[in-house]
């Protein structure tokens, strides 16, 4: 149990911008001596002109070929709870009785244009908890998804306001019900790159950097557990683990061993917050291997 006055213990660890952020966590990393890399994004600048990176600090004290990764940032603007968590963690040492059996690898904002100009998505318009497709043979388009934007999205935006759309998604639901409508709103669709929860129409900088560190923690780890941080979905303070790779058998009994049997939710089952989405990061690990 945590009480109030430890809640303000680790305030210090929540930022109040991106570049704020780094700069603690990046202080952080060096102060408990963590093999720090810096991944600039020529792409894009940040809300300040300043330049934007994903940094990746690394803790490298087992031989038993065993890594745990901890990611935030995923979603830009939800970097400001990962990377507080992330902070936390570097700060109290909760995770060093890990160091004896894992390495430790932090992977702090991954879409840092999105965290540095308080949106969702990347400098392409991409969600990139969506962005994880083979793009080689192109994509088909989703005609569920079409006839549930014409009931959904005002005809002209330019002459739409709030209420209005709110009034469309609420007739929307009460036709459809909640469920349907999370699930193909938040789905992913990679016909209308103006639309929301846009998947891409190819690998965005951060799916590149993020599938680089993948093939090399693959490389030199038998056994890899991956924890992204999200923030948004269900009650304010509560938390979910939700299960993002591939459905693998295998891996759900490993991840629910971990963390415990019902505590780990699949999506789009009755017990998770979450629908099933398409091309979510976690899988890029799977691509790889089962090792996950």
């Amino acid at each position: 149990m945590v009480t109030p006055n430890e809640h303000a213990s680790y305030l210090p660890s929540f930022a109040n911008s991106y570049k704020e952020a780094r700069e603690y966590f990046l202080s952080l990393a060096e102060s408990r001596e963590l093999q720090t890399t810096s991944h600039l994004n020529p792409n894009a600048l940040g809300i300040d002109e300043d330049p934007l990176y994903c940094d990746i600090a690394c803790v490298n004290r087992s031989d038993q070929r065993k890594c745990l990764v901890i990611s935030s940032g995923t979603h830009g603007v939800e970097g400001y709870c990962g990377s507080g968590l992330q902070s936390a963690l570097l700060e109290t040492g909760w995770l060093e009785p890990f160091y004896q059996d894992f390495s430790l690898v932090f992977v702090h904002a991954l879409n840092p244009y999105g965290f540095s100009h308080a949106r969702r998505i990347t400098e392409d318009n991409v969600d990139l908890n969506r962005n994880f497709i083979d793009f080689a043979n192109g994509y088909a388009v989703d005609k569920a998804y079409e006839a549930f934007r014409k009931e959904v999205f005002p005809q002209d935006w330019s002459c739409s306001d709030l209420s209005q759309i709110e009034d469309c998604i609420r007739r929307y639901i009460k036709r459809h019900g909640m469920g349907q409508f999370q699930a193909l709103m938040t789905k992913g669709q990679y016909q209308r790159a103006d639309d929301t929860y846009f998947g891409g129409h190819a690998p965005t900088w951060s799916r590149k950097v993020w599938e680089a560190l993948c093939r090399e923690l693959v490389a030199a780890n038998d056994f890899i557990v991956h924890l992204d941080i999200h923030s948004g979905l269900g009650p304010s303070g509560e938390a979910e683990i939700i299960f993002g790779g591939l459905p693998r058998a295998q891996n759900i009994r490993c991840a629910k061993d971990w963390f415990g049997e019902n505590v780990v939710r699949v999506p789009a089952h009755a017990d998770s917050l979450s629908p099933e989405v398409s091309g979510p990061l976690a899988t890029a690990i799977d691509a790889i291997t089962e090792r996950a």
